[in-house]
């Protein structure tokens, strides 16, 4: 940008909206630059704008520095409290030998801190549970009343039905051009009057399931509306079939979970799965990140360590 100024910023966060449909963030992280903060709360009210932890750290060397006798004590006694707890019990556990370690149990500064860290959390905690409550009772709004859509609305999550229910309605836009028979299957094809692009849906005589050349459901997990169309017009169903409904986007599936020998949740999906690994990493290799940030030996065994290990990585994927 030219400058930092607050109408620099406002035009940088607008542009920001632009490049992504006009979604905001739930949370965004900066600095303690006041003509930022007030673009943010101009341009994204609803946004939640916090501090980023290199600046949370700052504000502690300059004002609880006395308390700790030592910048590099309150580095080691701080940062455990934003990198190292993932559980309440051991958070609040360790707040609490901190706080009687350094005698700080009547300090204001830190009443107010755990007074400010509780409102936030018991927030958070009531949105979860009326998002939880509005998925588990409330029933999507349905287009037309159409029983399989009715069903539908009653077992997806909404943002799943809200999809399934576009093919639903895009179906009936289609139509069946041609029918092919041969020993095995039947093969439909499904025009689109819009764009008068053709599809093909294959129904395997056997079992009277379909795939279609879009691959909806194989990519998404969502129907199509090539294959709805034959489920309704020539199989006559009133009611999509439960193959067609995996469970992991149905509004059950939040509160089911298959357990191991240890009593660890299983991620079924792979995606999912992987997307858990993923995660886990990132805050493995943050602390890591963290502490060997700190001097310049612990840099660069940090460094030699990562390249060690990227390349054993890359070996192991490549064979």
């Amino acid at each position: 940008m030219y400058d930092e100024t607050n109408d620099s910023f406002i035009w940088l966060f607008e542009t920001f909206l632009e490049a992504m449909s006009k979604k905001a963030p739930k949370t965004i992280f900066t600095d303690q630059d006041a003509a930022m903060a007030k673009a943010i709360s101009s341009v994204m009210p609803d946004t939640y704008h916090r501090l980023c932890t290199w600046n949370i750290m700052q504000n502690a060397f300059k004002k609880v520095n006395q308390l700790f006798r030592s910048l590099d004590r309150v580095n080691k006694v701080l940062s455990k409290f934003i990198y190292y707890y993932d559980k309440e019990d051991e958070f609040l556990a360790a707040w609490d030998k901190m706080l009687t370690e350094y005698n700080l149990h009547e300090n204001d500064r830190f009443k107010k801190t755990f007074e400010h860290f509780e409102r936030v959390l018991n927030d958070k905690r009531y949105k979860e549970l009326e998002v939880e409550y509005a998925l588990c009772q409330k029933i999507p709004q349905v287009q037309r009343l159409i029983n399989m859509l009715i069903e539908a609305g009653k077992v997806y999550t909404k943002i799943i039905f809200e999809e399934f229910q576009d093919e639903f309605m895009s179906a009936l836009e289609f139509y069946m051009k041609s029918t092919v028979d041969d020993e095995e299957d039947i093969v439909y094809t499904i025009v689109d009057v819009d764009t008068s692009k053709e599809f093909r849906v294959i129904r395997k005589k056997i079992n009277n399931s379909l795939s279609c050349s879009y691959r909806l459901f194989e990519m998404n997990g969502v129907l199509c509306g090539h294959a709805i169309k034959i489920l309704r017009e020539v199989l006559n169903l009133k009611e999509l079939p439960s193959e067609y409904i995996l469970k992991r986007w149905t509004r059950k599936s939040r509160s089911e979970s298959v357990k191991d020998m240890d009593g660890r949740d299983i991620q079924v999906d792979a995606r999912l799965q992987q997307t858990a690994w993923y995660r886990n990493l990132c805050y493995i290799f943050t602390k890591i990140s963290f502490r060997g940030a700190e001097s310049q030996e612990t840099y660069k065994v940090t460094v030699e360590r990562a390249n060690e290990l990227n390349n054993i990585i890359e070996e192991m994927l490549s064979t």
